[in-house]
């Protein structure tokens, strides 16, 4: 039996290494993460909605309104916006009230009461303007910046009281900027980067911000903080506990609203345009997923040969990226809202250079991995899953996999090597 024994230990050593994957590749994927498709939006136009949720529901609104319910799987048709508009309005949620502001060279602001399903046309916004940003702070609705036209960027910080349907002046943007990121932290509008305006003539720009501003509602006051690292628009951010990330094209910047510093972390590994991004940390661990959009490359006459379908999950904590579940269908230009930490993807388009075509009607949620297991008393649904889960092992899985592998082999070494000792004994005999 002696003889066999290096014949046994190899055999399981190879046998181990084919069982166990390359613990390179389990810091690259989520374990878990799977997409579902869901009943299509019934929609012309799926791509030029604006999506929300309310009590639980996503309202789409568009040409039409509808609203889809996550647990019925179903969606129904509701009153129709009194006024059409493409998908470059600002919308605000207050007291299950929706607000549809701007867009174009309106200064439309209607409202949708979700339980009358009924519209009405409230007071105009003083600046009319198109791609707004708005944010909700003590029910007033305060709608910031946004452009005029090609040519023109509006400067206007306007808020709104839904209780008096009036508009108030505030204090003007410092910096005039578009294509730039704003979010809430601790009831203050922050402001970070952005680029002029087109050069007559072309659709080309002079100038890109690392500007960081921020709006005090309390005080009608903006101060000048720290700017980003690097100058840059058009970018994807998203916050978790009280740091902005800003996803630039070769770096993170992570901007610390307590202490007005900026920081460097892992740059994302695929950068695309037109994408989606969403965080987590309700019924799933905190991350943030970048997912969707489109790249430079591609066939110019195939819409859909340059929209992507990936999901790129971003870890704050490690300061590292994953592959997640890629996306049933590849789109840009598509709204995400998420339930309870479940995203739903709703609508999209490819594209044909800077046009979107091929529009797509589809409804698909995305479940993290780890969905369910970050509030434990929260119970997940169980849906049954269209697209393959990634099962892939974590790194503390491997770890335990690759000790116990070790453990095995040193018991066959130790049994071996004492029948080995026996046999020897007994010839001596």
């Amino acid at each position: 039996m002696a003889k066999y024994t290096p014949i046994i230990i190899i055999t399981i050593l190879i046998g181990a290494t084919v069982i166990l994957p390359d613990t390179t590749v389990f810091a690259e994927t989520q374990a878990g993460d799977y997409w579902v498709s869901k009943s299509p939006i019934p929609t012309e136009n799926p791509a030029l909605v604006i999506a929300t949720t309310v009590n639980g529901k996503i309202y789409a609104i568009g040409d039409q309104t509808q609203t889809y319910d996550p647990k019925l799987d179903t969606w129904t048709t509701k009153a129709a916006m009194p006024t059409s508009r493409t998908a470059n309005f600002g919308t605000a949620v207050v007291e299950n009230k929706i607000y549809c502001i701007g867009g174009g060279s309106s200064g439309l602001n209607e409202v949708y009461d979700t339980h009358t399903n009924t519209w009405t046309t409230k007071a105009s916004i003083p600046t009319p303007r198109k791609i707004v940003d708005t944010h909700v702070i003590d029910n007033k609705i305060y709608v910031i910046g946004g452009e005029i036209d090609a040519l023109t960027i509006s400067t206007a910080n306007e808020a709104y009281n839904p209780a008096t349907d009036v508009w108030g002046t505030k204090a003007s943007l410092p910096t005039p900027r578009m294509t730039l990121c704003t979010h809430v932290v601790d009831g203050k509008i922050y402001v970070i980067g952005g680029r002029d305006a087109y050069i007559p003539g072309t659709y080309r720009y002079s100038k890109v911000f690392d500007t960081n501003e921020v709006y005090d509602p309390k005080t009608d006051t903006w101060t000048t903080l720290t700017p980003m690292p690097v100058a840059d628009e058009g970018y994807l951010s998203a916050v978790i506990d009280n740091k902005i990330y800003v996803f630039c094209k070769n770096v993170t910047c992570i901007y610390d609203t307590a202490t007005d510093s900026w920081s460097l972390g892992a740059a994302i590994p695929t950068y695309q345009f037109g994408r989606a991004v969403a965080t987590s940390g309700v019924c799933a661990p905190k991350k943030i997923y970048v997912i969707g959009g489109y790249i430079n490359s591609g066939s110019s006459s195939n819409p859909n040969s340059r929209v992507t379908n990936i999901t790129q999950v971003y870890d704050p904590i490690l300061d590292d990226w994953s592959l997640g579940a890629e996306m049933l269908t590849a789109r840009t230009a598509f709204s995400v809202v998420a339930v309870d930490d479940a995203f739903y993807a709703l609508g999209g388009a490819g594209i044909f250079g800077n046009i979107l075509s091929s529009y797509k009607n589809v409804n698909e949620v995305y479940y993290p991995g780890g969905y369910g297991t970050s509030d434990p008393t929260y119970i997940p649904p169980t849906p049954t899953p269209t697209s393959t889960p990634n099962t892939q092992p974590d790194g503390i899985q491997v770890e335990l996999i690759l000790i116990l592998c070790v453990l095995i082999i040193a018991t066959v070494v130790v049994v071996f090597g004492y029948i080995f000792k026996r046999k020897q004994c007994g010839r001596v005999r």
